[in-house]
């Protein structure tokens, strides 16, 4: 009986393990991608723009005194900290010596009085006499050890120092511009369109410009954004930023063309590799892995036939980001979880190494 009991409860396990196994969605597949190549049904219009610096900061001290040196000038480059100017600290230094001395007596003196104040000998109201002016004393002398530091004035970010508007000896108040400090770790392209191409705003693909001053050059933009109400002329203002990365010879100021690409269609017209797509019950569909999870999707498709490019032409609601599954379609299930194959290097032709 005992044994018998024993071969049941084993037999129960193997049962289990293989329905566990056989549960798709937690085998985790692994498979090539690819991203969609936009084919068709989109316009292209182009615009003059000129590149801007993304800010430009009026730096001044926030304290007042005369000038001392101003250790930059018009047109250099100034890295996140570095010392733009300074002010003479005669006047300052004299009064947080000052202040420094009358807070050691009144410390002292603080002090006695809280010692005698555990012995009983004070009443508690000189006792916090006592300590009421210790305090302000305290403040006091850090206000003045602020004001020390402040007589020096440092770059809050990397850039360029566009103008300057004081000398060396004059006299500047707390808060007036002593130098303007233009920011060129992003540059910001702007343009102008007209209301009939606002309107389409939701439809923009891709920006990219380009500078005559560097001919056959083009440079990818992002949008940054829209105004949404138009001016005098009735243009809507648009910004771009260019990659970080970009030519370090381009420079604000400068006129650049700027080309918009939009969809004109609901529906994209998109090329994407034979093996992505599949059919099942007389439709067409390909499976889309979700960035953020890791899992597929699958979208419905409509086949336009071939594209010219070795490719399948197809309509889909789907973007030029998306990672569409190119090997093992067949294999998958609506969100199961796969695990992204690197792109084969050209040097390894087949992926044999």
């Amino acid at each position: 009986m005992k044994r018998a009991l024993i071969f049941l409860l084993c037999i129960m396990m193997l049962q289990g393990g293989c329905r566990r196994s056989g549960q798709p969605q937690d085998l985790i597949r692994s498979v090539r991608t690819a991203h969609p190549q936009m084919t068709g049904a989109t316009g292209e219009k182009y615009f003059p723009g000129v590149i801007r610096e993304n800010a430009a900061v009026n730096l001044g001290f926030k304290t007042a005194g005369q000038i001392l040196h101003i250790h930059v000038r018009e047109g250099q480059r100034v890295q996140q900290g570095d010392l733009i100017a300074e002010l003479d600290t005669a006047d300052y230094r004299l009064q947080l010596e000052a202040t420094q001395a009358q807070y050691e007596q009144v410390k002292a003196e603080a002090e006695r009085i809280e010692e005698l104040y555990r012995r009983k000998s004070v009443s508690g109201n000189d006792y916090e006499k006592a300590m009421s002016g210790k305090k302000m004393l305290e403040v006091k002398l850090q206000a003045d050890r602020n004001k020390m530091d402040y007589t020096r004035l440092t770059a809050p970010f990397a850039g360029y120092i566009q103008s300057v508007h004081f000398k060396p000896s004059e006299m500047i108040d707390a808060g007036m511009s002593l130098v303007t400090l233009i920011d060129v770790r992003r540059m910001i392209v702007e343009i102008n369109i007209p209301a009939s191409l606002f309107v389409e705003k939701d439809s923009f693909l891709r920006f990219d410009c380009r500078a005559d001053v560097l001919p056959g050059k083009v440079f990818p933009l992002e949008l940054i954004g829209v105004n949404p109400k138009a001016d005098n002329l009735q243009l809507y203002k648009v910004q771009l930023q260019l990659d970080p990365r970009h030519d370090n010879r381009l420079a604000a100021g400068m006129n650049v063309r700027v080309s918009i690409a939009y969809s004109t269609g609901s529906l994209r017209s998109w090329s994407l590799p034979f093996n992505a797509v599949f059919h099942e019950g007389g439709k067409s569909y390909i499976w889309v892995v979700d960035a953020a999870t890791d899992r597929v999707q699958r979208r419905e498709v409509t086949v336009q036939g071939i594209d010219g490019k070795g490719g399948i032409a197809v309509q889909a609601d789907i973007a030029g980001d998306d990672r569409i599954v190119t090997a093992g379609v067949k294999s998958l299930s609506e969100h199961q979880q796969v695990r992204v194959l690197p792109p084969t290097s050209e040097t390894n032709v087949g992926g044999l190494l």
